[in-house]
């Protein structure tokens, strides 16, 4: 119903992204895509912020990642989710990240979709 809808992603995710939106279009709503995450919009009148966070990689055992493949892990799923959690508070309420009590009358949503789980191998019990 004429409502903007910032959505950000990685290009994996570029199929599920384009489903959601094709919906959202179609319903009357405006989409800002980004496929990095940009702190700083120049669109301001966002009502609805959309984050995919995309899948796990393959690997064999999470203990035998490297440091780098493991910060590139925790930044997937926690740094760039937090990030865009902030930058929408900010944008529905300047100076709302530090303080949380003017956040109470905004108006606006954050939705994270995280990946597809359960991955990976199943254990089957027959």
């Amino acid at each position: 119903d004429g409502k903007t809808c910032m959505v950000t992603y990685q290009n994996e995710d570029a199929e599920r992204v384009n489903s959601l939106t094709s919906v959202i279009e179609a319903r009357g709503g405006k989409i800002i895509r980004s496929d990095a995450i940009d702190l700083n919009p120049e669109e301001k009148d966002v009502d609805l912020y959309i984050h995919f966070t995309g899948n796990i990689p393959n690997f064999s055992k999470l203990t035998e990642l490297t440091r780098n493949d493991w910060d590139k892990l925790v930044d997937k799923f926690i740094g760039n989710p937090a990030r865009v959690a902030q930058q929408a508070m900010w944008t529905y309420v300047p100076e709302g990240d530090s303080d949380p009590r003017t956040l109470k009358d905004a108006r606006g949503r954050i939705v994270i979709i995280g990946p597809d789980l359960p991955a990976g191998k199943k254990i089957i019990i027959t």
